[in-house]
């Protein structure tokens, strides 16, 4: 008897320690015993619970029928939400596994249910999709600011582009002109410059290419001397102001006339 005794309060300390709230119910979902926490889950006490069905603990009474049926047709039910309720209506999320349990003589004796707290984690689950959807919202407004610039760039290249052909334009026919060397000089400078400003542009413009995934390489045949010759009346105004001469060496194996986009590699070489 002492060891019987001693038994039974065994096995109810570990039925009250439990931090979810069990609950034992009959075949038919009547309560048989609670612990603990399932008074503090409901806001009923122990004796208000036992012989009470099962599913008036619960906001949603036919759910709560349901995973007391699915536990006594599958064995056992795992993770299944319900919301419990107290007598003044204050609801608690909480998610169940429950599983039927038998006599010695292996006869059906009921449901044993653990229902545990989630009102936590359905915080953190609440917290996690409002991020998400601010960090949607930011990247649709990061992407359309982004669409904002390349429309922005595209427009502006366009627009500039325009005043500076017409420098280009006016630089030529000038140099068709008699002028003095100095002069002519001066024209053939205003002419490389502009065409670097409108090629500068043109890399202005390709920033909103590279972004769109439309950014195409030229292939066609080009002058290395022009290309370095252009360098330099780009770059000797620097080179004069500080007193530096500006010399290039081209290895003569080098073949005169190459394919390639001429445009980028002046772009390398002044970078």
């Amino acid at each position: 008897d002492q060891r019987l005794h001693d038994q039974q309060f065994y096995t109810r300390t570990l039925f009250e320690s439990n931090i979810d709230a069990l609950m034992t119910t009959d075949p038919f979902g009547t309560i048989s015993d609670v612990n603990r926490q399932a008074e503090v889950l409901t806001g009923r006490t122990r004796t208000e619970l036992i012989g009470a069905p099962f599913k008036n603990c619960f906001t949603d009474p036919e759910k709560a029928q349901v995973a007391i049926k699915l536990a006594l047709c599958e064995k056992k039910v795992t993770n299944y939400e319900l919301a419990a309720s107290t007598w003044d209506m204050k609801a608690t999320p909480v998610s169940c596994n429950a599983v039927t349990f038998y006599g010695r003589d292996r006869t059906l004796q009921g449901v044993f249910v653990a229902a545990r707290d989630i009102t936590e984690s359905k915080r953190v689950d609440l917290a996690l999709i409002e991020a998400n959807a601010e960090l949607r919202n930011a990247k649709l407004a990061a992407e359309k600011a982004n669409g904002a610039k390349s429309d922005f760039l595209a427009n502006m290249s366009h627009e500039i582009r325009t005043p500076i052909n017409a420098v280009i334009g006016l630089a030529h026919l000038m140099s068709s002109m008699d002028m003095s060397s100095n002069q002519r000089d001066y024209v053939k400078k205003i002419l490389v410059s502009s065409k670097t400003l409108l090629s500068i542009i043109n890399d202005i413009l390709d920033y909103s290419k590279i972004e769109a995934g439309m950014l195409e390489l030229n292939f066609v045949p080009f002058r290395l001397d022009t290309v370095f010759h252009d360098l330099a009346t780009i770059i000797s105004a620097a080179g004069d102001t500080e007193n530096i001469e500006i010399l290039f060496s081209i290895d003569p194996s080098l073949p005169p006339v190459l394919v390639g986009d001429d445009l980028r590699l002046r772009q390398v070489l002044i970078n």
